[in-house]
């Protein structure tokens, strides 16, 4: 993260550990959802919803002249490599169970990753959890200076 330290990612309770790192392919159909979650799956598409929203949510707060379009177009084009450069720095494929024949490195599926990572954070740590690990992921910088 260009010499930046990287943030602690928040702390996932063990259910949330499970459904972020096993993979999908591994998942057995029709279990019924246990747990608080409820699935990786459930947490991939919640997790796709608020990545969106926290990260637009930050573009908002750190540059209030961007128009609505401009910060959608900022989201669209950043938070694609941001993503795939966050997984490869906290090394979480090499935590990842059950991905027999899966390419793992393709940004796809490190997004898929991240979206359930994201989708973990905010049942267990709320807005707020997200919004802060978020936030000293995109400006490090900032963060150190606080």
């Amino acid at each position: 993260m260009n010499g930046a330290r990287l943030p602690v990612a928040p702390q996932l309770s063990t259910d949330g550990n499970l459904d972020v790192f096993i993979h999908r392919s591994a998942a057995p159909a029709n279990v019924p959802l246990v747990g608080q979650h409820g699935g990786g799956p459930r947490l991939n598409v919640l997790g796709a919803s608020m990545l969106v929203a926290v990260y637009s949510a930050i573009v908002h707060a750190h540059y209030p002249q961007m128009t609505g379009d401009q910060i959608n177009q900022h989201v669209q084009l950043n938070i694609q490599p941001s993503v795939v450069r966050w997984v490869d720095a906290y090394g979480w494929l090499n935590y990842v169970r059950g991905a027999n024949g899966v390419d793992l490195n393709n940004p796809h599926e490190k997004r898929i990753l991240f979206e359930r990572y994201v989708g973990a954070v905010f049942r267990e740590h709320q807005w707020e959890g997200l919004y802060r690990w978020i936030d000293s992921l995109m400006y490090p910088a900032r963060q150190a200076q606080a």
